[in-house]
């Protein structure tokens, strides 16, 4: 079964903008925006399994900027 997943992240100054788009591109992501407030990108995913969602994570740490991930996931 599939499920939601939001992904909030910080990013270095100046490279706020550059991350959203990058992270666009990762396989599973269906959208990432640029953001106001306690984080600057917040991104979301739909995924089958956990094992997805690691390599997700890995590949946003990979952009460059990203500094720190936080990761809401869908219950029930």
């Amino acid at each position: 079964m599939a499920t939601s997943v939001y992904i909030l992240i910080q990013v270095r100054a100046g490279f706020t903008v550059d991350v959203a788009e990058k992270v666009r591109k990762i396989d599973k992501i269906k959208m990432a925006h640029a953001v106001t407030g306690p984080v600057d990108v917040i991104a979301y995913a739909v995924i089958d399994d956990l094992e997805e969602l690691g390599e997700i994570i890995s590949a946003i740490h990979r952009v460059e900027g990203v500094e720190r991930t936080q990761t809401c996931v869908e219950i029930g």
